[in-house]
């Protein structure tokens, strides 16, 4: 685990690039050529994988490998695996592995071997003192944990892509051109590629993963509320952590848990009662914040229709207009409506906003009221309002921001009316959108 050889580190950069160039006659050669380069790179997998110019090979060697030299390379790094977390270099290779892990673990006759190195890194990460939650706020092992908790609950993956393409986008343009010696590191692109988002894992794998899982969440949960409370407001750890309810939440273990209710500070309704100024300022404070304002957003997507009420209760009832106003907070109130569990509490949202949906195409806040036609449609209710809003809009010439978005609103009405008409009068639907043209002073919408 030294210092590597000069020329073996030439080596790697050289056969990463071959590798990226697949420059190989057919498959015999190629597999020939990768038992070649495992073999030259044993006992030295964690020096290989921290070295900003050979991980590049590791990568793509985890990538192509035979399960196993995966398996292999799992117990060559046993003792090393928070290093490889902590590293700018090691945590890629450690995502490259999980993401290998991913597929054989849908192969019944690998799971037991994926579960045993998945096991082995949960057990380096608890014998090394560090409280889970700590690593969240790390910004190199947030990533390799989102996706151990993807794998270790049988979650798609198809969020951390997201967000590690669109972070590697920003950063792009932010940074010149590498260095040749790492030229050929794998895109996010190639490193998620292989990312079944259709898998479906054995229950045997599922079953012995459980435990694992069952031990993180334990540990975040015993957390000090001040270390969750900051979780929620890091750029690194506030992500990993709506990933990870996303987790619980596909476990069903939310309710008994009561993470919702230890972040978003819910625990002790009544104590609430008591400090109410204190507390809605607490509220405000996560929701207006551009990071924080997610976890908000991932809590009402995944909670139980209890603690979803509780959550509108205290975050949302009465002071809906004043969050729709708000440039970050009405991204809340949307994914609020979005997710509102009961055709009853839809009705006390609507009947809340409804006076002011004129003025929020005029201010830009066209995103509520597509959210609120969304309701609409789901629950069956106030299909007249709303389209009798969107249509005095249009004819109320609204200003520039809704008029950059015309089929979105033509679409919205067009999907309200529908609904509305077949509780009156049956017709085509060009018969029903010629009716309203006609109601709202023979102006015709063509999508």
């Amino acid at each position: 685990m030294g210092e590597l050889q000069e020329e073996l580190k030439e080596y790697f950069v050289a056969l990463s690039d071959k590798l990226a160039k697949d420059d190989f006659e057919d498959e015999e050669e190629r597999e020939a050529f990768v038992s070649n380069v495992w073999k030259e790179g044993e006992g030295k997998e964690v020096a290989l994988s921290l070295d900003s110019a050979t991980s590049c090979a590791i990568d793509r060697l985890l990538l192509i490998g035979t399960p196993e030299q995966v398996f292999s390379f799992g117990d060559a790094i046993q003792g090393a695996v928070m290093r490889l977390l902590c590293s700018i270099y090691g945590s890629r290779v450690m995502q490259v592995l999980l993401v290998r892990l991913q597929l054989l673990s849908q192969d019944t006759g690998k799971s037991g071997c994926v579960n045993s190195v998945l096991a082995m890194i949960h057990k380096e990460i608890v014998d090394g003192k560090r409280p889970i939650l700590e690593l969240f706020f790390d910004p190199h092992a947030t990533h390799v944990l989102r996706l151990f908790f993807c794998i270790l609950t049988g979650l798609d993956g198809a969020s951390v892509v997201h967000r590690r393409k669109s972070a590697e986008k920003k950063k792009k343009k932010k940074k010149k051109k590498r260095a040749v010696a790492v030229k050929a590191s794998l895109t996010v692109a190639e490193m998620y590629g292989r990312w079944s988002h259709t898998a479906t894992y054995p229950d045997s794998f599922l079953s012995d993963a459980e435990p694992v899982f069952q031990d993180i969440v334990e540990s975040v949960q015993e957390a000090p509320a001040d270390d969750k409370y900051e979780a929620m407001f890091d750029p690194s750890a506030s992500p990993t952590l709506q990933i990870f309810l996303q987790a619980v939440a596909k476990k069903g273990m939310l309710a008994e848990t009561r993470l919702l209710e230890q972040l978003l500070g819910l625990t002790d309704l009544a104590d609430i009662k008591t400090r109410k100024e204190e507390f809605e300022r607490y509220s405000r404070e996560i929701l207006e914040s551009s990071i924080a304002s997610h976890v908000v957003e991932a809590a009402v997507a995944h909670a139980t229709p209890t603690q979803y009420m509780v959550i509108y209760e205290h975050y949302f009832q009465t002071r809906l207009l004043s969050l729709v106003q708000h440039s970050l907070a009405n991204h809340v109130v949307q994914a609020a409506i979005r997710h509102v569990p009961s055709r009853e509490q839809f009705l006390g949202i609507f009947q809340e906003l409804e006076g002011s949906i004129p003025s929020f195409f005029r201010t830009n806040r066209i995103g509520v009221v597509v959210e609120l036609a969304g309701g609409a449609l789901r629950f069956k209710a106030y299909h007249k309002e709303i389209s009798q809003h969107v249509a005095q809009a249009i004819l109320g010439h609204v200003p520039p921001p809704t008029q950059r978005k015309p089929f979105l609103v033509i679409q919205l009405l067009r999907g309200t009316v529908a609904h509305a008409g077949e509780e009156e009068t049956a017709g085509t639907d060009d018969a029903k959108e010629g009716a309203l043209a006609e109601s709202v002073g023979e102006k015709q919408f063509h999508v």
